[in-house]
């Protein structure tokens, strides 16, 4: 999942409303990010993503 994913909805968003359907939930979602702090990285997981990778990878 990219996380910027332009105008309207967030990656962080989009991996929520997933995790939410039954059918989606046990789908890994990997984040995929610039951003390489690791409270970000903490943040991404706690919204739901099961990985993370920092762009470029």
């Amino acid at each position: 999942m990219d996380i910027n994913l332009g105008e309207g909805i967030t990656g962080l968003e989009a991996t929520q409303k997933g995790k939410t359907l039954k059918t989606c939930n046990d789908i890994p979602i990997i984040a995929d990010t610039a951003f390489v702090k690791e409270k970000v990285k903490v943040n991404y997981l706690r919204y739901g993503c099961t990985h993370y990778l920092t762009k470029q990878f």
